[in-house]
């Protein structure tokens, strides 16, 4: 790190320009960053407005989107907000992803005997059966409804990720702010 008072005054006029310039880029890519995050709401809302169109449900596609445009004018107790909200959707998206039918088998367990009892004779037939390893995919017609909730979870991640992490973001969420 260079220190200003070495240098001579043109020196530090060139660093100067050199370090607002970064500082612009820094708040432009933050500012496009929060306009996706702040459209993938938006969308979210509107889908699940269309998927279940109730009062409530209006109620709270309002809501949401006020909380998208208070992301974007930089309200900080909204970012905090958002990143609760995008952690907690990802959370219900892996319950989600759990309960999607699946088919094969993800263990062997070798053979299993299976015991059935003849009531005519009073007989029990004894049957080996054997149990293939098979990969676990979804089962027939779901594969979609796992892949789309797939990257539901990717995009939550990425977006709370992105808000928490990303100094771009912080830089133009300060800038909006002051």
């Amino acid at each position: 790190m260079m220190r200003l008072d070495d240098l001579t005054d043109a020196q530090r006029m060139t660093e100067t320009e050199a370090f607002r310039e970064r500082q612009e880029l820094r708040i432009i890519r933050g500012k496009i960053i929060v306009i996706v995050i702040a459209l993938f709401i938006i969308a979210g809302a509107f889908i699940n407005l269309i998927s279940n169109f109730t009062l409530w449900q209006s109620v709270a596609t309002v809501v949401t989107v006020c909380l998208a445009v208070a992301l974007l004018k930089g309200v900080p107790w909204v970012r905090y907000f958002i990143i609760v909200s995008m952690l907690l959707g990802a959370f219900a998206v892996l319950n989600m992803l759990d309960s999607v039918p699946m088919t094969g088998n993800p263990v062997n367990y070798g053979p299993q005997i299976s015991a059935d009892f003849n009531t005519h004779t009073g007989e029990t037939v004894y049957t080996v059966i054997e149990t293939p390893n098979t990969p676990l995919y979804p089962a027939e017609g779901f594969a979609f409804f796992y892949w789309m909730l797939s990257a539901l979870l990717l995009c939550y991640l990425i977006c709370a990720a992105l808000l928490i992490f990303n100094k771009s973001v912080k830089e133009y969420l300060y800038a909006v702010k002051y």
